[in-house]
């Protein structure tokens, strides 16, 4: 599933340097839009609909930015988010502009759906060891989540490797493909109760907290 895109309404800056103090005790944010050939904007917009859209977004979905009075809309991502450790709001953002043409590379979030039947005979547990993989797409294809089938895990033994995942013919999964993403894992309580398991599919997931690098 290629993402959604958010749209963000910005307003063009013209205070600058210490003064940007002023607009975020209003509940304004400065921010900044640079790249795709663009020449550097300052920017601002109000706090609850740019955090509703970072919320939205994360790292991987597009926001489409339009600045009040202009026509045309620019296709970004947001990349560095300043906030105040005290207060806990945003004080910064960063958005690059993108080529809705050109192929960008980004890590999207793995999960896992459907029922693992090699669970069952154990009372395994699925186990989830990359929590993202790196993709590359075009930015409007870019999917939010990743598909884990664990209908794939037929046996016990089973594994999940990057080269099983069905993916859309718009995006490559980047990286060796006999990388093991999710497997069946034995809890030892399931382990003391010897041949006392279930009939049904068990697809409760563990996750390991592992995230992939760019190679």
């Amino acid at each position: 599933m290629a993402t959604q895109t958010i749209t963000l309404e910005t307003q063009e800056r013209v205070v600058l340097g210490k003064k940007v103090k002023l607009l975020r005790s209003a509940g304004i944010v400065p921010v900044h839009l640079y790249g795709a050939s663009l020449d550097s904007q300052a920017l601002q917009c109000e706090q609850r609909p740019l955090v509703r859209a970072l919320a939205a977004a994360g790292s991987n979905t597009p926001i489409m930015l339009s600045v009040e009075g202009k026509d045309d809309s620019v296709l970004t991502f947001a990349r560095e988010i300043q906030w105040d450790p005290r207060t806990d709001t945003i004080l910064h953002v960063d958005f690059l502009a993108v080529d809705a043409t050109a192929l960008i590379s980004a890590l999207v979030p793995t999960i896992i759906v459907g029922e693992a039947p090699g669970a069952r005979a154990v009372s395994g547990q699925v186990s989830l060891l990359i929590r993202e993989l790196m993709v590359q797409a075009l930015p409007l294809e870019m999917p939010m989540e990743i598909e884990i089938d664990a209908t794939l895990l037929t046996t016990p033994e089973s594994v999940i490797r990057r080269e099983d995942i069905n993916i859309s013919n718009d995006v490559e999964l980047i990286g060796e493909p006999d990388v093991i993403v999710a497997r069946i894992v034995i809890p030892r309580a399931a382990v003391s109760l010897g041949d006392e398991t279930s009939d049904q599919p068990v697809t409760t997931v563990i996750s390991e907290e592992t995230t992939e690098t760019e190679e």
